[in-house]
C-alpha cells in the first residue's frame, strides 16, 4: 500500500514537474510572439506616420468661385523643396510639378459623375549660362483633361516666366488664383458638387536613372490632396 501511494505520489510530482516546464516554454512562446507582434506594430506605425507626413504640402485657403466666364479655383500651396531637389536643379535637372482640379456631380442613386476637370502641369528648370530660373505653365481643361506627353494632341506648350532667384520662382508657383476648372453649363446650380483637388511634384517625369535613384526617397515626396463640396447657386 504505501510503494503504491509512494508510487502515485512520485507520479503527480512528476506531473506537476512536466506541467510546470510546459507552461514556462509555452509562456516564453507567448511572451516572444507578443514581442515580435510589438515590433511589427511599432513598424506599421511608423511607417504610416512617414507616409502622413511625406506629402509636405499644405493647400490653404481653398476655395472656388463663380464668374462670368466659368468656375475658378484659388488657393495658397505652402511647401519646401528638399536640398536634394534643389541640388538637382541647379545641375540642369528640369523638375515637374502637376495640378488637377476635377468636379463631380452629387448623385443620391449612383456614383458621383465627373462633370469637369482641369490640370495644371509646371516645369521648374535653371538656367546654367543665364544664372536665372525659368517657371513654365502648361494648362488642359474637360473632364478628361490630360498633360501628357504621349497624348495624340502631342507634348504640352508651356507659357514661360524667368525669375532672379529660387524663391521668387517659388512664390510665383505655390500662388494659384482664378484657375478656371469649370464652364458655367458644366455645372447644375442647384445641385451638389465636390471638388477634388490634387498637387504633387511629379517624379515620373524625370529623367530615367534618376527616377530610379529617387524612388522612395522621402526628398522627393510633395503631395497633397484635398475636397471642397460647394453648390454653385451659393458661391459668391
Amino acid at each position: 500500500m504505501m510503494a503504491f501511494i509512494t508510487q502515485s505520489f512520485i507520479n503527480r510530482l512528476i506531473y506537476s514537474e512536466l506541467r510546470c516546464h510546459l507552461g514556462f516554454a509555452v509562456l516564453k512562446a507567448v511572451n516572444a510572439f507578443t514581442g515580435i507582434l510589438a515590433v511589427i506594430a511599432f513598424g506599421c506605425l511608423s511607417f504610416v506616420g512617414v507616409s502622413a507626413h511625406a506629402g509636405g504640402v499644405q493647400a490653404e485657403q481653398l476655395q472656388i468661385e463663380k464668374s462670368a466666364e466659368g468656375y475658378a479655383l484659388s488657393t495658397l500651396l505652402t511647401f519646401d523643396i528638399s536640398p536634394a531637389v534643389e541640388d538637382a536643379l541647379l545641375k540642369g535637372v528640369a523638375v515637374f510639378f502637376v495640378l488637377e482640379a476635377d468636379v463631380f456631380r452629387d448623385r443620391w442613386y449612383w456614383v458621383d459623375k465627373k462633370v469637369a476637370g482641369a490640370q495644371r502641369q509646371m516645369r521648374l528648370s535653371y538656367q546654367p549660362l543665364t544664372k536665372r530660373w525659368r517657371l513654365g505653365v502648361a494648362f488642359s481643361a474637360g473632364p478628361n483633361a490630360s498633360l501628357g506627353s504621349n497624348d495624340s494632341a502631342g507634348p504640352p506648350v508651356y507659357l514661360n516666366q524667368h525669375f532672379d532667384n529660387l524663391s521668387d520662382a517659388l512664390v510665383s508657383m505655390k500662388r494659384i488664383s482664378g484657375w478656371k476648372v469649370a464652364d458655367l453649363q458644366e455645372l447644375e446650380p442647384s445641385v451638389k458638387h465636390r471638388l477634388e483637388f490634387k498637387f504633387k511634384l511629379d517624379v515620373t517625369q524625370l529623367p530615367r536613372p534618376l527616377q530610379l535613384g529617387v524612388l522612395g526617397q522621402g526628398d522627393w515626396s510633395l503631395s497633397t490632396s484635398q475636397t471642397l463640396k460647394f453648390v454653385p447657386d451659393q458661391l459668391p
